[in-house]
């Protein structure tokens, strides 16, 4: 069989051996490739060995192609009677889509979710065009499992579609406290439906699906309004925890000092640079406090350039060679805005080298006492 290569050729191999399906799916194949009709050798393939999941799937694809509706439904259904794996369910439910029988899409979308060993996404777009709301998606065709819930979170994440976001999330959370589902995979999942609600400008959702982590206890760090003030280990995506990015030129090290954070600057850092942020929900108050302790140190220049930011407004932080108690007063609308200290190189002086260290972050509405 090896040395055939034209039909012909791959019709006396098949012949010599009439017990080995596989010759007879190399012929139909050979024909698919030259543009002929395969479903006879498909069939013959079958008549050999009537259980190999590819062969009857194939074999539907080209007598659907023919006109052979019913056959081609036939075979696929005997493909899954004998493979209860993911390819015969999901071409059931592409088979049923083309031919706009809607349950049946449904149900062997479903189906082939819970076989699923890749990204169910198409899965998840079938269904939609089929005519499924994501409402009943998640209320009746996705499987109630962590993974299967999980995915479709992440597919709306990737889709960048917030509406079902929320939704969802809950849904996959319900479901991965039930079953015992590892802590970090649920705080990672639902932490990234809350950063792509933030992303959306949806603070209110977002937050909803915040303190559900929280009242799940599964936020060790959690506080209000500030997330986090002693700089633990954020949670990854970030979602209303602080965001620590790496910067060229820029060292940073948290837990220096306790429950802090240090920046060392090589003087090759870009000229303006985001060091930390958090996105905050701010509720109940038009004016905010926020207090902390810090350090320079090794800075020649006059000033470092450091500063905080919450939304548009921004106060610089002087250099104090001894730890100093600091106050930041703003006046922001309460929403959703971003809290980052940021440095930026100061006009007539060169990029600074030294070193910041930064503690004791509290965050609370009113202006300064």
């Amino acid at each position: 069989m090896n040395k055939a290569r034209t039909p012909a050729e791959m019709h006396a191999a098949a012949a010599a051996d009439p017990g080995n399906d596989l010759y007879r799916i190399r012929l139909a194949q050979k024909l698919e490739e030259d543009g002929q009709p395969s479903l006879d050798a498909w069939r013959q393939a079958i008549a050999v060995n009537p259980r190999r999941d590819l062969s009857l799937t194939q074999a539907a694809i080209s007598a659907e192609l023919s006109g052979s509706v019913q056959e081609a439904e036939r075979l696929l259904l005997q493909a899954e009677q004998f493979n209860h794996l993911w390819l015969p369910r999901w071409s059931l439910a592409n088979f049923y889509a083309r031919h706009n029988r809607q349950g049946e899409t449904f149900r062997w979308a479903q189906a082939a979710m819970l076989r699923s060993y890749a990204d169910p996404g198409a899965l998840f777009l079938l269904c939609r065009h089929a005519g499924a709301t994501d409402e009943e998606l998640l209320k009746s065709i996705i499987p109630g499992t962590p993974k299967a819930l999980g995915a479709f979170v992440y597919f709306l994440v990737r889709q960048m579609e917030p509406d079902s976001l929320e939704l969802a999330a809950a849904a996959y959370l319900r479901s991965a406290q039930a079953s015992g589902t590892r802590p970090i995979e649920q705080v990672e999942t639902v932490a990234a439906a809350v950063t792509a609600l933030i992303g959306s400008g949806r603070p209110e959702p977002a937050w909803r699906l915040w303190k559900s982590l929280e009242a799940a206890q599964l936020l060790p760090n959690a506080a209000e309004p500030l997330v986090n003030p002693e700089l633990q280990l954020p949670v990854r995506p970030a979602g209303f925890d602080w965001q620590i990015p790496a910067v060229t030129g820029v060292e940073t090290l948290r837990g220096v000092p306790e429950h802090g954070i240090k920046f060392t600057f090589s003087g090759t850092q870009p000229e303006t640079a985001e060091l930390l942020a958090q996105d905050l929900y701010l509720r109940g108050a038009d004016e905010w406090t926020l207090t902390f302790e810090y350090e320079t140190r090794g800075f020649s220049q006059p000033k470092a350039g450091v500063q905080w930011r919450l939304a548009d407004a921004v106060q610089e932080l002087p250099l104090s060679e001894e730890w100093r108690a600091a106050t930041a007063v703003f006046a922001v609308p309460p929403g959703l805005c971003r809290l980052s200290l940021e440095i930026v190189r100061v006009n007539g002086q060169p990029r600074v080298e030294g070193e910041l260290r930064l503690r004791g972050l509290r965050l609370r509405a009113g202006g300064a006492w």
